[in-house]
């Protein structure tokens, strides 16, 4: 009896003890262990991708193009026909334009164009001058109008295969007696030489007479020799008669 006693004493002297325990934390299971707090690591968030957005690209700039003013049918007209040697065409312009800004200049050049044209002449042979110096001399003959320049004498370097001409360059050529009633001049032209089929550069020799003189006029010039004419220099006399 006693010894059921003590052990009813013993067991609820344990419950007491093991609910003390519990309260204090003392009968944790030894064999769980505690949880584990582990502080949270702040990571940066991972940069997004993207794609750049191209820049528009600049329309291409066209380029205006530049216009020239329209000419009017007058001045258009004219400069087609400046150039002209034929009369039809400067009578064209008084016709359709007899009010039009170059009409005296037309009827100017048609007055011109329709002078009877007097070719050249010229003459000319071997001769022996005072001291012995051997020379061709020639006499040319042209008329001129009393308001324009124009080229009296053409003379040349030429290398010659059949008609075929080749232009070896400009003469040495000097005036050596200028005209009392005007002025010359000498300059690079295109002329056609004799027995040539296709014009060619040569030295031109020009004549204006002066403001108001008509009447007989004259100047000489000289050409230094070459080969084409057999090394002597040539002596030209030009007889101009000014209309």
């Amino acid at each position: 009896m006693f010894c059921q006693r003590c052990i009813r004493l013993f067991v609820v002297a344990i419950i007491l003890s093991s609910q003390v325990w519990k309260a204090e934390g003392a009968l944790a299971d030894p064999f769980q262990s505690a949880p584990i707090t582990v502080p949270a690591q702040k990571v940066a968030p991972r940069p997004r991708h993207v794609d750049p957005v191209p820049e528009p690209e600049p329309e291409p700039t066209i380029p205006q193009a530049s216009v020239a003013p329209a000419l009017d049918p007058d001045a258009a007209f004219w400069q087609a026909i400046a150039g002209s040697d034929k009369v039809a065409d400067f009578e064209e312009y008084v016709r359709r334009y007899p009010s039009g800004r170059y009409v005296s200049v037309a009827q100017e050049k048609i007055g011109v164009l329709k002078r009877p044209r007097k070719r050249a002449t010229f003459t000319g042979s071997p001769s022996q001058l005072t001291g012995g110096e051997r020379v061709w001399t020639y006499e040319i003959q042209n008329t001129v109008p009393h308001d324009t320049e124009k080229r009296v004498a053409i003379t040349w370097k030429v290398f010659r295969t059949g008609p075929y001409c080749k232009s070896l360059g400009l003469p040495n050529v000097t005036v050596q007696s200028l005209p009392h009633g005007g002025t010359a001049r000498l300059g690079a032209t295109q002329g056609m030489p004799t027995g040539c089929e296709s014009a060619i550069e040569v030295m031109g020799i020009f004549y204006k007479p002066s403001p108001g003189f008509t009447g007989q006029d004259q100047l000489v010039y000289r050409r230094k020799g070459d080969y084409s004419s057999g090394g002597w220099d040539t002596l030209v006399t030009v007889k101009i008669l000014v209309e």
